[in-house]
């Protein structure tokens, strides 16, 4: 089985347990922990999983990182997660993000068609990707549910975000340890291809 199919499992097995979490039963109870707060930990736990342009963009991001390598495997990660948090903040105090929605798309979009692209992407697309981060914060927060708090909601937000970042990272290193750069490459136009096609379809119902 190539690679890029064990990457995609993983990523998927890695979602389990998330969903399961988001289950009735799964409360804190007999911890001393809050239905409340678990409830806003548990929502934002599972957020990122339900949006397959969350979910491709954040792997897009892993990968990303991988392929340039050096700081950039932290560094890209990182700067598009504190973006994120910028627009969390920003939804959490009420303020409004112009062009949420169609950022999103574009940010989607670009991700894909770098990932398809051969080459490393300049700092300045990689600047733009990492900014393309304040929108998805501003889309989780504005969705948080009503019965949730912010601080759990945002932890099980970023522990998702992170958790999935690393696994992808962790199988893309391992392929390119173990693997070769071909396949890793096929990876990355599996990942981007995919992402191209969900920002195209975005764009028809935006349009539609």
């Amino acid at each position: 089985m190539n690679r890029w199919m064990t990457l995609v499992a993983v990523v998927f097995v890695m979602g389990f347990p998330a969903v399961a979490l988001a289950h009735p039963g799964h409360g804190a109870g007999d911890h001393g922990v809050s239905e409340h707060a678990m409830g806003g930990f548990s929502n934002g736990l599972t957020h990122p999983l339900t949006g397959i342009d969350h979910v491709l963009t954040l792997i897009a991001v892993a990968l990303i990182a991988v392929r340039i390598g050096g700081r950039a495997i932290w560094g890209v990660p990182a700067a598009f997660l504190a973006m994120g948090v910028v627009g969390a903040s920003a939804a959490s105090l009420g303020w409004t993000v112009p062009m949420a929605e169609a950022m999103i798309i574009g940010s989607v979009l670009i991700a894909g068609l770098t990932l398809l692209s051969r080459r490393t992407a300049p700092t300045f697309l990689l600047s733009v990707i990492c900014g393309f981060g304040i929108f998805h914060g501003y889309a989780h927060m504005i969705e948080m549910a009503s019965t949730a708090t912010i601080a759990s909601y945002a932890a099980g937000l970023m522990t998702t975000s992170l958790g999935l970042i690393a696994v992808v990272m962790i199988a893309a290193r391992s392929g390119q340890r173990f693997g070769s750069t071909e396949t890793f490459a096929k990876a990355c136009h599996v990942v981007g291809g995919s992402l191209t096609a969900v920002a195209i379809a975005m764009m028809l119902v935006h349009v539609g």
